[in-house]
């Protein structure tokens, strides 16, 4: 019997597992954790350090995404190019992570994962070499897409990874640890590259070559293949169906697509801002290279902050009504922000600290978000977190770059763009129906 693609591609997301042991999961997802666990004697045995391991591929992508954001503006100079330009560099990226990750999660099922991870570290490496010796701006531009794909590819495998190795509830666990390393990588990133940029732009992509051949090298000699496989086959059709069965699902009156689709808006608030990070902080207010990652980490911890508040919430309140809740929140600050920078001048601080808790919303509306979507999803939740991301970095990179055809020299571009994605994410949510806590120990905000 053909085994299906979704039994084991649930590494396109950290937050499958987290939440899998939850009290709004289905019985029969339980029951598929505790099958799970008793047959964890078959699983292959790892090194010690393997979620180390697991950590450092995990960042990859993250770490190029942001490691060289204090080097744009002498960029700009080198190639005497405009910042938009620059900037879209971010949007290209997250495109290309998104597509690597679409195509590695199901591919690693059925190929194994190794042959992903090392496949996709091995298109990374070669991009970033191309990205070193680039000869142009439009040349840096396509390189940076094959190493973001290259990085997808790689990092997809990461969950799927874990999930092989340990038992579902226990890989939540595990995972975890994971998931801080992915949230801290983008914002030590800045710093990084901020001082390494005093050897020239081109010092930061070979620290970014060097920490992926470490990767890559580890992950060669030291890491086996946690899900072998007798044969070597993809069946694209079998992927194409499962994709089109998660967009039509629908479970009484709810659609849980979207879930999908509202907290990609708000998110793409987020990935606004990292795109035009380096024309907001660095060219708009004057923070120099050095400074700009302290504010990037403002940020950051934000977002961390609302996460691990979201977590310890789920344990009473019911994770629809903390999204819907994250979504009014983002909303309504960043209408401030509007008002604030349409009438008045725009103070640093007052800026950055509303920023910060629009980016800190995101932290409740996404894990939240996701929760409830994945839970409807049973042996297709790795096609389904697929869609996500894919929705996830797809509208981010498109939401990105809007912000150039508006640009005045101001920031009610940004912001504008950022309120309307924010607004979508609110409609979208207002047309999906309240969970039935009749049953369930959870509650309502």
């Amino acid at each position: 019997m053909k085994e299906p693609l979704c039994i084991y591609a649930q590494g396109f997301s950290f937050l499958i597992p987290l939440y899998q042991h939850s009290p709004y999961f289905s019985p029969n997802l339980h029951s598929h954790s505790n099958a799970m666990e008793i047959n964890s004697d078959q699983r292959v045995k790892v090194p010690d350090n393997f979620l180390l391991f697991v950590s450092m591929l995990a960042a990859v992508g993250p770490f190029a995404m942001q490691v060289y954001v204090p080097a744009i503006p002498g960029m700009v100079e080198e190639f005497d190019s405009d910042i938009n330009v620059l900037n879209s560099t971010i949007s290209t990226f997250m495109l290309g992570n998104a597509l690597g990750q679409m195509i590695g999660g199901p591919v690693s099922d059925q190929t194994g994962r190794k042959r992903v991870g090392l496949a996709g570290l091995t298109i990374f490496l070669l991009a970033t070499l191309a990205i070193i010796f680039t000869p142009s701006i439009e040349f840096l531009l396509g390189a940076r897409i094959f190493q973001a794909l290259g990085g997808g590819l790689a990092s997809v495998i990461c969950m799927a990874s874990v999930r092989d190795v340990f038992p579902p509830l226990e890989a939540g666990r595990k995972y975890a640890m994971v998931l801080i390393v992915m949230m801290i990588a983008p914002m030590l990133s800045p710093f990084i590259g901020s001082y390494l940029m005093d050897f020239g732009w081109r010092m930061i992509f070979w620290a970014t070559f060097a920490f992926a051949v470490i990767v890559m090298s580890w992950h060669i000699f030291k890491i086996p293949e946690t899900k072998p496989v007798e044969r070597v086959h993809i069946n694209v059709h079998d992927m194409l169906d499962q994709f089109k069965r998660v967009v039509k699902m629908k479970v009484g009156p709810l659609r849980p697509i979207l879930y999908c689709l509202s907290i990609g808006m708000s998110t793409g608030v987020v990935m606004i801002l990292v795109t035009q990070s380096a024309f907001v902080y660095m060219e708009y207010f004057g923070i120099g290279p050095k400074t700009f990652p302290f504010f990037m980490a403002i940020n950051s911890i934000g977002i961390m902050g609302a996460t691990f508040y979201s977590n310890r919430r789920q344990t009473v309140i019911h994770p629809h009504y903390l999204y819907k809740r994250g979504g009014w929140i983002q909303l309504t600050i960043l209408a401030t922000l509007f008002a604030y920078l349409y009438f008045f001048e725009a103070n640093l601080w007052v800026s950055v600290i509303l920023f910060a808790l629009t980016q800190a919303s995101m932290g409740l509306v996404y894990p939240n978000g996701v929760a409830v979507y994945i839970s409807h999803y049973e042996n297709l939740a790795g096609s389904a977190t697929s869609i996500n991301l894919l929705f996830l970095y797809g509208a981010g990179s498109i939401l990105g770059t809007i912000p150039a055809f508006f640009f005045d020299g101001s920031l009610i571009p940004v912001v504008g763009v950022m309120l309307c994605s924010s607004l979508v994410c609110v409609l979208i949510g207002s047309f999906i129906p309240e969970p039935d806590l009749s049953d369930s120990s959870l509650k309502k905000l």
